[in-house]
């Protein structure tokens, strides 16, 4: 059985690894990134935006921003107001993940791109007609220029919101765990989906041994990225990345992985 290392914020650690269980692997994991509810000034011109019906439209780049932009609106006694404004707004969802998290809330119109990242995101809103003038997007604080560039650059204001920021994790015994068993050779695949996740776990291992340890060990193994971020943010660290999905999903990167180690 393929032994597989999983690095996933807590919020779908528990998740991913039921899924991971669910098509054959033996799963270590742990999480480098805490995931942190940002409330801003921003924030509050977006919902006030809404509440007067001047937004346009507005982007979720992953669930964490719904949940994360729900949790803020509950903090405020808006979620009622947050709903029904939503609900008035076209919406585009990178990813049936994230499309499913609105979904479950109630908001069931989404439009998901055909490629689930922010290069897709900007095709599916330039290629609309008429063209939105400005475009809400909720966020990270990581999130890249991609989809903000793309779109000014076709004529699109964008409002970035920060709804949430990434950190990362103080060294758990779980993370420590995981990298004793990929030091010892016990982990046959990685599986990265995020760039700061990757970068996290290099720098976790590098603290307790070295980053040139780090990259020998991933580099003897099995390596997957969700996507090109990840991809790119791996490659930087000196990691051959060997499996990255057409489909930027965890349940896509699972059976890349499933496929390649078969």
């Amino acid at each position: 059985m393929t032994v597989l290392a999983i690095m996933r914020p807590k919020d779908r650690l528990q998740e991913s690894i039921a899924l991971a269980r669910d098509m054959g692997f033996e799963v270590v994991a742990a999480s480098p990134v805490d995931v942190e509810v940002h409330d801003s000034e921003e924030f509050s011109a977006f919902l006030k935006g809404l509440a007067n019906r001047e937004v346009e439209m507005v982007v979720f780049t992953s669930a964490t921003g719904v949940d994360a932009a729900f949790d803020l609106a509950d903090h405020r006694r808006e979620r009622d107001a947050l709903l029904l404004g939503l609900s008035h707004v076209p919406l585009i969802s990178i990813g049936p993940v994230t499309k499913r998290r609105l979904d479950r809330i109630g908001l069931r119109d989404s439009l998901v791109p055909k490629c689930f990242t922010s290069e897709g995101a900007v095709e599916a809103i330039t290629d609309l007609s008429p063209r939105p003038r400005t475009v809400w997007v909720l966020r990270s604080d990581q999130g890249s220029k991609v989809m903000s560039e793309g779109l000014e650059s076709s004529g699109v204001s964008v409002r970035e919101v920060v709804v949430y920021r990434l950190h990362r994790s103080v060294a758990s015994d779980e993370l420590m765990a995981v990298i004793k068993s990929a030091r010892e050779g016990r982990v046959d695949a990685f599986a990265f989906t995020s760039s700061m996740s990757a970068h996290s776990f290099v720098a976790e291992w590098a603290l307790k041994y070295s980053e040139a340890d780090a990259r020998l060990s991933l580099n003897l193994k099995l390596v997957g990225a969700i996507g090109p971020p990840t991809k790119k943010a791996l490659e930087a660290l000196g990691v051959k990345v060997d499996v990255m999905p057409e489909e930027a999903t965890f349940v896509a990167l699972l059976r890349a992985i499933r496929a390649r180690s078969s």
